[in-house]
């Protein structure tokens, strides 16, 4: 009876109703009842477990093993910071941080990214800077190794540099004479014509068009998406004008023999007379164009 009385209080013990302590004591307990009647005490046994082995209880799908991603990404102050843990070819690395940056598109818009690919920042931060500010209007792209007041001037010192006279390479069309019917200039960059376009003739730039005379032709600019493009001339009587996909043909008569420019505005190509609304006079600084 004691013995079935101790595997009680063992058992017990197991469920978590006794204490380790009471265990003891009912032991103490068995043990000398047992030496009183002559009996000799023969310590329990062990319990063992009767079925499957319940030594481990998995819950869920079974944890492998911790594994470092290539890429990361993760949010520091007030901007995002991109791991990249071991040199990698960038059309993997774009793969890797497509799905990284598309949860979080919202967020990333605007947010500064802090690129750490250990000691390869330099080869990578143009690249990166083109591929996320381009898809995901990220606000800027630098090295880790750079505090946020070392990454503000380098963009001050590389916008001022993009925007000196002495960095600026010119791609513009300076040419003289008159542009008959039938011909054409084409240009990439503007054009600054010094002489007129007759009826007939077309000029066409991607950038600005500029007659010093009589426009009485044809002028397309900011081919082909540059709405930003205008078009000047001293004498503006043109049969059409056309800035990136707006098209206007007038009427422009004899009441314009004046300076006057055309720019869009509001989705629509407007005429104004130059010198009652300059274009750019809203400027702080000469900027090139």
């Amino acid at each position: 009876m004691e013995k079935a009385f101790l595997f009680s209080c063992l058992h017990r013990f197991m469920i978590g109703a006794y204490p380790l302590p009471l265990l003891k004591r009912c032991t103490r307990k068995t043990e000398k009842r047992s030496r009183s009647l002559g009996e000799e005490y023969l310590p329990p046994e062990p319990l063992r477990p009767q079925g499957p082995a319940l030594t481990s209880i998995s819950c869920g799908k079974r944890r492998e093993p911790m594994v470092d991603p290539l890429v990361s990404l993760k949010g520091v102050g007030d901007g995002l910071r991109l791991h990249i843990g071991s040199p990698l070819p960038k059309e993997q690395i774009l793969s890797e941080i497509t799905p990284l940056f598309d949860r979080i598109r919202q967020l990333a818009s605007g947010a500064r990214i802090t690129v750490d690919a250990c000691g390869k920042e330099g080869e990578l931060v143009s690249f990166l800077r083109d591929f996320l500010v381009r898809e995901y209007q990220v606000a800027d792209v630098a090295p880790a190794d750079m505090s946020p007041g070392q990454s503000q001037q380098v963009r001050k010192r590389q916008r001022e540099a993009d925007r000196s006279w002495e960095n600026r390479r010119s791609d513009v069309l300076m040419m003289c004479g008159r542009v008959r019917s039938g011909q054409k200039i084409q240009h990439k960059g503007h054009v600054l014509l010094m002489g007129d376009v007759n009826p007939g003739g077309e000029v066409m730039a991607g950038g600005d068009i500029i007659v010093l005379g009589s426009l009485c032709g044809s002028a397309a600019a900011g081919h082909p998406e540059k709405n930003d493009a205008i078009i000047v001339a001293l004498d503006f009587r043109p049969t059409r004008i056309q800035i990136a996909d707006q098209v206007s043909t007038g009427p422009y008569g004899s009441a314009n023999r004046s300076p006057h420019y055309a720019c869009i505005r509001e989705g629509a190509i407007v005429v104004a007379e130059y010198l009652d609304q300059p274009p750019f006079a809203k400027l702080p600084w000469p900027e090139p164009r």
